[in-house]
């Protein structure tokens, strides 16, 4: 560590211009202990320090860290599409517990369609399950 970066780790940064200065002085002095000094609660800085760190990766570790993020998006488009079916799902189970309560009381085919947009196939089929 060189004498500039040791007399910053025991300074206590005020502003973010400070930060971002020692930041583009720096940075590729800086250890990960007096990082957490530096950076404090800021988020830009440290993803700054990150994409700036990303540069020293070998292939093996650049291969990795892709792989990882393509696992995360996948495993988060698999979520959205699980609970896009389940919206649907719970939709549908709504529109038949409407129509089937309409069953029940007895009203006609020609409103239940117009209430549920369910078609007068899948009514009957309602029925035949009701009763």
């Amino acid at each position: 560590m060189t004498y500039s970066v040791l007399l910053f780790t025991n300074y206590i940064f005020c502003g973010w211009l400070e930060k971002w200065c020692y930041f583009f002085k720096y940075a590729k002095e800086t250890n990960k202990e007096d990082l957490e000094k530096i950076i404090g609660s800021d988020l830009v800085i440290q993803r700054a320090y990150e994409a700036l760190d990303q540069f020293n990766w070998t292939e093996p570790e650049l291969i990795a860290y892709e792989q990882e993020i393509k696992r995360i998006w996948d495993n988060r488009a698999v979520e959205e599409y699980k609970l896009e079916q389940a919206e649907v799902k719970g939709i549908e189970k709504g529109i038949e517990k409407v129509a089937i309560s309409m069953i029940k009381q007895k009203l006609n085919d020609a409103l239940i369609k117009q209430a549920t947009g369910l078609s007068q196939d899948d009514i009957a089929k309602l029925k035949n399950k009701v009763n």
